[in-house]
Order: C-alpha cells, then structure tokens, then sequence
C-alpha cells in the first residue's frame, strides 16, 4: 500500500513539472497560426500585346496558399486556368485581357486575407471600357456629370448625345475627357449620353446613360409605336419617360383623335394591356404623363387586330371553249391575305396548279385534260384560314354558231339558238374562220 501511494505522489510531481512545458508549447503553436497579412500589395501592370505580365503579392504568416482571381468588372471573380499556388502569376497580354481586374486570395488554416485588386493595361490593341456610365438623377439648375472609365493607352473621349437612341449629336460643352458635365434644365431632360473611346488601334463605345432631371415636367424618351396583333391575342402599348414622380393615364380614341376616353382596363403604369378583339381594331391610344411640375402627352397610335378571313364572294364555276383562257376569282376581306388555289379532280384529293400564283384570281388555258377540274382557293393570314366553295371548270371542244351571227355556243340547245335551223358545229377555230369569235354569253360563264 505504501508503494502505491508512492508511484502516485511521484506521478504527480512529474505533471506539475511538465505542465508549464506543455502550456506553452500550445500558447506558441496559437501565437503562430494568426491570419495572413498582405505586406506588399499588387500594383497594376501596363504590357505591351503578346508580352508577358505579372502580378505578384506578398503576405506574412504560416502554411501559406495563394489563390489568384480576375474580373471584367470588380463584382464578379473568377479562377484562371494558368494559376497556380504561388505569389505571383504570369500570362500573356492581349486583347481579351485588357482591362480585367486581378487580386489575390492568401489563405492560412486560420483564415484568409485578400490583397487590392489592380488592373492589366495592354498596349498596342484597342481599349476596354471598365466602368460604364451611370444614369444621372439630379434637381433642375444643378451639375449633372457623366463618367466612363477605358483601359488603354493613347486614349481619347468624345462625348455624345442622343434624345431617341438613334441620332447622336457631340454636345457644345465637350471635351476630350473621361467625364462630361452640364447644367441640368427642362431641355436636357430624358437625354441619352455616351462616350466614344478611341486609340490608334480603334474604337469602343461605352452604353447609353440617362439624364433625368427633376423639378421639370416630364419629357417622353420614346414614344408608343402602332401594334398589330391577331384577334384573340393580347396587345401592349408602352412609353418611356424621363422626370420625377411620374403618373400615368392611357386614352383611346375611336374617331381619329378628336375625343379621347380612358379606358377601364388601364392604370398608373407605363404600359397598358388589353384583349385584342375586332371592337377594338383601328383605335388609337395615348397616354398623359404628369408630375407636380406639369403633363406630356404622347403620339397615338393604332391598335390593328387581325381577324381570320372571310370570303365575301365565291368563285364562279367556268365554262370554256378548248384554247381559251379560264379565269377563277374569289373575293375575301381581311388584313395580310394570301391566297392559294388548288386543283382536284375528285373533290378529295387536292393539288397545288403550277401556275398559281399568291393572287385573288387564277387563270389556265382550257383544254381537254383540264374538263371537269374542281378549283378552290385557300385565303390565309396571321389569325387564320378559310376555304372557298369548289367549282367546276367545263372545257368545250365542239361549238355551235349559226351562218348569221357573230357568236359561238357551248350547246346546240341554246336558247339563242332556238329559232335557227341552220346550225354549224366545229372547233373554236372553226367558227372563227366563219366570223364567230364571241362566245355567247349565256353559254360560257
């Protein structure tokens, strides 16, 4: 027992002895696992295109990695195949990395730090634009400033303006710099700007920004355009303005403009929807824009609704004398119509004639193979198609006349004929030999 009590008296002094040791061995082991420190951070790079250019970082701590990232515009980062764990990184300079922002992510088991992000520069290619310009909102009489930001070397600005998006004019107040400012006023309202940057390898032009002012009456930076839509459909109409606390009632009008009526399906939205139905066709539609500083009223324009044809007369069914002309004719109303006759000889089966054309009417030269045809046409648009009646097409080859008159007849019975006793009989060209080239009216139709 006494032993026992030995070899534990011992135990314990050997740990109070060890433990400091030990103790300290951990509080050095947690001095030396602190966070990265980046030292020297990157600095941007100009290379000349197709030259090599490196970044490098350097960061104090333990057990350190290396991440490098780039981006086009300082939100979205990502890893570039040629990385690897080091301290710096190298590529080679061109075109499609002008401009890209580089950093560098330095990561230890205690965390992570990320270095500033600079920039690439290549020379000797065309510039980049980095930071497009921003829309401006600013009170009326005030400074209003656009800004681009282009990488490149040898770079000129020349700033533009637009009030539709389409013609673009330099302003007066220009010069060759990165940024434009002006007074803001009521004629400047709803303006479009932009910047176009050259060098002598070429030219970009950065995106269209907005001058909106406030404290003036709205200004319309694009006006409604006509709609056509099928009957059934929806149809929109949509303006853009520029200004402050903007409202907005759409209008219709259904006697070319001169009253106007709002209509129960609108609200304050820029944009009003509407079922398209034959009611609604041919109206116009505008819409007031207003703020506490006064109103704008926009173009009208028309609402087109296209409903599926209709046939409002028939073809004719045709009798002919052999080597004449046939002539089919349909009448339909409608808005885009096209039209396609067919051919059949059973009335089940139907073909497409060689000789159609996309017209109301078709015509053939009779003859034999064509007697008895049926003809039809298929009149179509956007809302759909409808199909005529099928009617006959007669093909005569033996005509009737008599030696007195000056017209031939499909048949001997003939109601003109009726008092003659010496009819003749024969080929059209026979007749016409005779004298008779009319045919007669109540025969061929």
């Amino acid at each position: 027992m006494k032993k026992r009590n030995l070899r534990i008296a011992l135990a314990l002094c050997l740990a109070l002895l060890l433990l400091p040791g030990l103790a300290n061995r951990a509080e050095a082991a947690v001095t030396n696992n602190t966070l990265p420190t980046i030292t020297t951070q990157p600095t941007a790079v100009t290379a000349a295109n197709g030259k090599t250019a490196t970044f490098k970082v350097v960061a104090s701590g333990t057990g350190l990695t290396y991440q490098w990232q780039y981006s086009s515009d300082g939100k979205a980062w990502k890893t570039p195949s040629f990385t690897s764990n080091t301290a710096t990184i190298s590529m080679t300079a061109n075109a499609s990395r002008n401009g890209l922002l580089f950093r560098c992510v330095v990561t230890n088991s205690a965390g992570s730090a990320t270095s500033n992000a600079v920039r690439l520069t290549v020379s000797g290619v065309k510039p980049v634009i980095t930071t497009q310009p921003a829309a401006v909102t600013v009170a009326n009489g005030k400074t209003a400033t656009f800004k681009v930001v282009a990488s490149g070397t040898g770079l000129t600005y020349q700033w533009q303006y637009s009030s539709d998006g389409k013609t673009w004019k330099t302003p007066s107040f220009t010069s060759n710099a990165a940024t434009v400012s002006m007074t803001a006023n009521a004629s400047r309202n709803g303006l479009l700007f932009r910047c176009v940057v050259k060098n002598s390898y070429g030219t970009v032009t950065s995106n269209a920004a907005r001058l909106t002012v406030s404290g003036v009456k709205p200004a319309i930076t694009t006006q409604p355009t006509a709609v056509t839509a099928t009957a059934g459909s929806k149809a929109t109409f949509k303006v853009v303005a520029s200004g402050t606390g903007l409202t907005y009632q759409w209008q219709y009008s259904s006697d070319g403009g001169k009253t106007w009526k709002t209509p129960s399906f609108t609200s304050n939205a820029a944009s009003v929807t509407m079922d398209a139905t034959s009611a609604r066709n041919g109206l116009l539609f505008h819409c007031v824009v207003t703020n506490a500083a006064g109103s704008v009223t926009s173009n009208a324009v028309k609402l087109t609704v296209i409903t599926k044809p209709v046939i409002t007369t028939q073809p004719a069914a045709v009798t002919v004398a052999s080597g004449k002309t046939a002539t089919f004719k349909v009448v339909a109303s409608g808005t885009g119509l096209t039209y396609q006759w067919q051919y059949s000889s059973d009335g089940k089966t139907w073909k497409t004639p060689s000789f159609t054309s996309n017209a109301a009417t078709v015509s053939m030269t009779a003859n034999a193979a064509r007697n008895g045809l049926l003809f039809r046409c298929v009149v179509t648009n956007a809302a759909g198609s409808v199909t005529s009646n099928a009617v006959k097409l007669t093909v005569v080859s033996t005509v009737y006349w008599t030696p007195g008159g000056t017209k031939y007849h499909s048949t001997a019975d003939c109601p003109s004929l009726a008092r003659s006793s010496n009819i003749r009989s024969g080929s059209v060209s026979d007749a016409a030999k005779e004298g008779k080239s009319e045919p007669c009216k109540n025969c061929f139709h």
